[in-house]
């Protein structure tokens, strides 16, 4: 959802964000889905966006390949992974292993690029924000965790965007309102969490 807007230098839900390149890896669906996905949140084709996933000749690269380095190093990049658990080789309960991915990330972010890395909540009241090694959230310099807010029709009608760590700037929370074919629109949610600054 924050692809598009940063690839084509327009807003993302009345913010402001910089143009950038934006490489999106996918490790989790097929190629169906995604464009699926595109077409429902009103994404069409930019120079900008390259999406990588399993359907390509050769599946998306981890973050320590050469490839993936170089993309890193040029002027201006977002890399995005999608999930974590499909780039992670490690056990994501794991501390030491968890911190050795993270600092692969890390590594890029030193190249110049921003990084976003999309996981997945845990089914327990401790991991609603994210599962796993704490190390996920001590390596990030911002965290937020996306919750549905309500359905319309079996799909998704209104998400909240809920911030809960951030070292940059103080956190913000977002309300999102999902058009089919028209992607996603900001509204005001409620504010469920606090964020954490550190």
């Amino acid at each position: 959802m924050l692809s598009v807007p940063v690839a084509n230098g327009t807003t993302f839900c009345g913010l402001n964000v910089s143009t950038a390149r934006v490489l999106y890896l996918d490790g989790e669906n097929p190629l169906v889905v995604v464009r699926e996905h595109l077409q429902s949140l009103g994404i069409s084709k930019t120079e900008n966006l390259i999406i990588w996933g399993g359907w390509n000749d050769a599946p998306p690269s981890p973050p320590q390949s050469p490839i993936i380095l170089n993309f890193a190093s040029q002027e201006n990049v977002l890399i995005i992974y999608n999930p974590a658990v499909a780039f992670n080789p490690g056990d994501e309960n794991s501390s030491n292993e968890t911190r050795k991915f993270m600092d692969h990330l890390r590594r890029l972010a030193h190249q110049g690029a921003s990084i976003t890395l999309l996981h997945h909540t845990g089914k327990s009241r401790t991991s609603q924000d994210y599962r796993g090694s704490s190390d996920y959230k001590g390596s990030v310099d911002m965290a937020c965790s996306l919750r549905k807010l309500s359905e319309k029709e079996g799909g998704i009608d209104r998400l909240a965007l809920e911030s809960f760590k951030s070292r940059i700037a103080p956190g913000k929370n977002l309300g999102l309102q999902f058009r089919e074919g028209a992607g996603l629109t900001a509204f005001d949610a409620p504010v469920m969490q606090s964020v954490s600054q550190r």
